[in-house]
């Protein structure tokens, strides 16, 4: 019943689903960042049709035109693009060295690049929503920059979807990308290539991993909410819980609970930094030993002390300054901001087929089986089509078996957290020299990307050292 909503709230955290209002709480455009749009076609293989204003930001402060250095472009994800520039601080920091020019790009139909204006989220204006519609997108806007910047070599960067969209621009648009830093990227996470249930099986490994009775407390929270769908007598202690914001009358009402606790203890494990952080939400250092350290003296039988402990879990993610005076189950990710919701769903409802699910012996979040059927039936009813499943193989060559596609790439590092769920569908082992791959220990989701802290685990100084050499080779061979 709700497997299209779970893999929605969980797909979403690929792409850093915020609001504009929360990207500006997440950080300010740091100095030296200028706001641009460039006319892109809304179709790129019509060049006829209507452009559209996409936005980018550009930071020439580091670039010598008597010894130019490369273009770093930033490949934007399903949200404001201000959003990644004030979370992915290495690229600058690298940057200052390498005198190079930074760009970050945004995403068609995300924060204000709407092709259609107010009505850009209209079904029948969804079908230029693609990753290769993206991809020509910013492969004009790499030809115009190119020649007003004396044709310097371009290196792509992304994390999440983003690092997805990084890897397939070099593979797409090797005339114009030199090479790519993939962070986080499941380019595999595609049917018949990922096991469904092992995203929640790592998940679920991870609280394990800081505290082994964590996910029994968790597990048995779902237990007892499952019990509680067709049970109206308990709906109003339920509101009361966990202290909602709209009230619980439907068993669908359960059911967004049910999706709220999912995305929060999904959402931490990625971003179980070892420092306070605040890409979506703020968080504390460490948030997954904070949020199992509710559970301590909570009697397991006791259904309300269960809930109780699971709420405050969960609010470690949602509400850890207190600020909020309830939990917003309804819009959990976007406080309102249903563009973005939109266009991501669409997202997951055409090329992005996620395929999610979750077992009982292996995930706390109890048994919910990865069914297509039912997510087909779901994007028709929102979208008036289904998932095109093979999407990713027919584009860029995912699959079972990742050398058949691979040995044909070159110039792209994937970088992986030893700590992030994401790398069950992301390159893990390296193909030849040019394809390189590796995993950080300790850690977390587009770790690489932020801005060095004193607290990062020892493996990412290396991690970080091998994407600036990989750029150096392929700039300077």
């Amino acid at each position: 019943m709700w497997s299209f909503i779970l893999n929605f709230l969980v797909a979403s955290s690929l792409g850093l689903e915020v609001s504009p209002e929360e990207a500006s709480a997440v950080g300010a455009v740091p100095p030296g960042y200028a706001q641009f749009t460039f006319a892109a076609y809304i179709d790129n293989w019509d060049y006829s049709y209507y452009q559209y204003p996409l936005r980018y930001y550009i930071n020439t402060y580091y670039w010598n035109a008597n010894q130019p250095g490369p273009i770093f472009f930033f490949c934007g994800g399903s949200a404001p693009i201000e959003t990644f520039i004030s979370t992915t601080g290495y690229i600058d920091y690298l940057a200052q060295q390498m005198q190079a020019i930074v760009v970050y790009a945004e995403h068609r139909y995300f924060g204000g690049s709407l092709p259609f204006g107010n009505k850009t989220y209209a079904p029948y204006n969804m079908k230029y929503l693609s990753p290769h519609q993206a991809l020509a997108d910013w492969a004009y806007l790499i030809t115009n920059l190119k020649a007003i910047y004396q044709n310097v070599p371009v290196i792509a960067w992304g994390g999440g979807y983003g690092g997805m969209l990084s890897a397939w621009m070099r593979m797409t648009y090797s005339n114009l990308i030199d090479g790519a830093i993939a962070s986080s990227a499941p380019v595999l996470y595609f049917n018949g290539t990922v096991d469904p249930n092992a995203f929640n099986a790592f998940v679920t490994s991870q609280y394990a991993s800081v505290a082994p009775e964590c996910p029994a407390y968790i597990a048995s929270a779902f237990d007892y909410l499952e019990s509680f769908y067709l049970n109206t007598t308990e709906y109003t202690r339920l509101q009361d819980t966990f202290e909602t914001c709209n009230p619980v009358a439907e068993p669908e009402d359960v059911g967004l609970i049910v999706n709220w606790l999912q995305n929060s203890f999904t959402d931490m494990t990625l971003y179980n930094y070892p420092y306070p952080s605040n890409t979506i939400f703020p968080l504390p250092a460490n948030p997954l030993t904070v949020a199992c350290s509710y559970f301590n003296g909570v009697d397991i039988t006791n259904v309300w002390e269960v809930l109780t402990a699971v709420r405050n879990a969960a609010n470690v993610y949602y509400n850890y300054t207190g600020l909020n005076s309830c939990s917003n189950t309804y819009n959990p990710l976007s406080n309102g901001n249903f563009g973005n919701q939109q266009g991501w769903s669409y997202l997951l409802c055409s090329s992005l087929n996620f395929p999610f699910g979750s077992i009982k012996t292996t995930s706390m979040f109890g048994d919910e089986p990865f069914d297509q059927v039912a997510i087909n039936n779901d994007c028709f009813t929102l979208w008036g089509r289904t998932p095109q499943i093979n999407y990713a193989s027919q584009w860029y060559g995912a699959s079972n078996n990742p050398a058949q596609t691979w040995q044909y790439a070159s110039n792209i590092v994937f970088s992986n957290g030893g700590l992030d769920p994401w790398q069950v569908g992301c390159i893990t082992k390296s193909f030849g020299t040019s394809v390189v791959a590796f995993v950080a220990k300790g850690a977390a989701f587009m770790m690489d990307l932020r801005l060095p802290n004193a607290a990062d685990p020892s493996d990412l100084a290396a991690a970080r050292a091998t994407e600036k050499t990989a750029i150096q080779y392929w700039l300077n061979g």
